[in-house]
C-alpha cells in the first residue's frame, strides 16, 4: 500500500470523529441555549397572562361598582318617591284639620317616620361610600360583592322600614271621620 493511501485510511476516519465531535459539541451548546430561551419566553409569558387577569379582576370590580353603585341611586329614587307619599299624607292631613278631625295620633306616626326616613337616607349615603371606598387593584372579587351585598341589604332593610311605616299612617288616616255638625257629609 502506498503511503498516501495510508494516511487517508488513518487520517479520514480521524478527521470524521473529530468533525463530528465539534458539531456534535457545537449542537450541544445549542441545546442547552433553547431551554434557556424558552425559559425566558416561558416568564415573558407568565408575566402577560398575570397582567392580564390583572387587568380582567380591576374591570370586573368596576363593572360591580358601577352595578351597585346603579342600584343605590334606584334605591334613592325610591326615596324620592316615597317623600311625595308623605307629602300627599300632609295635604290630606290638613284636609281633615279643616274638617275637624283629630289627627294628632297620625302626625305623631308621621313624625316617626320621618325619623326612618332620616335613618335609611344615612344607610343609604353610607352604603354609597363603601362601594366608592372599594381600591379596584388591591381588592378581589369576592370581597367586592361581599362589601356591596352588606351595604344594600342594609339600605334595602332601611328603606322597607320606612315604607312600611307609611303605609301604617296611611291605613290609620283611613279610620279618622270627621266629627258630626262640621257640615262635611251632605
Amino acid at each position: 500500500m502506498k503511503k498516501g493511501y495510508f494516511f487517508l485510511l488513518v487520517s479520514l476516519p480521524l478527521l470524521v470523529f473529530l468533525t463530528s465531535f465539534s458539531l456534535n459539541y457545537a449542537f450541544a451548546e445549542e441545546q442547552t441555549a433553547k431551554p434557556a430561551k424558552f425559559m425566558e419566553k416561558g416568564g415573558e409569558i407568565k408575566e402577560r397572562s398575570a397582567t392580564r387577569q390583572a387587568r380582567i379582576r380591576q374591570n370586573n370590580i368596576m363593572r360591580i361598582k358601577e352595578l351597585f353603585t346603579k342600584i343605590i341611586k334606584r334605591y334613592e329614587a325610591a326615596l324620592n318617591r316615597l317623600d311625595k307619599i308623605v307629602d300627599k299624607i300632609k295635604r290630606r292631613i290638613e284636609k281633615l284639620k279643616k274638617r275637624g278631625v283629630d289627627t294628632s295620633q297620625t302626625e305623631a306616626a308621621l313624625t316617626n317616620c320621618g325619623a326612618k326616613k332620616t335613618a335609611a337616607q344615612v344607610v343609604l349615603a353610607d352604603s354609597k361610600a363603601k362601594i366608592a371606598a372599594i381600591n379596584p387593584s388591591s381588592a378581589t372579587v369576592s370581597s367586592t360583592v361581599q362589601i356591596s351585598m352588606d351595604a344594600l341589604k342594609s339600605g334595602k332593610k332601611a328603606i322597607r322600614d320606612y315604607h312600611k311605616c307609611l303605609g301604617d299612617v296611611a291605613r290609620s288616616m283611613r279610620v279618622l271621620k270627621p266629627k258630626e255638625g262640621t257640615g262635611s257629609a251632605k
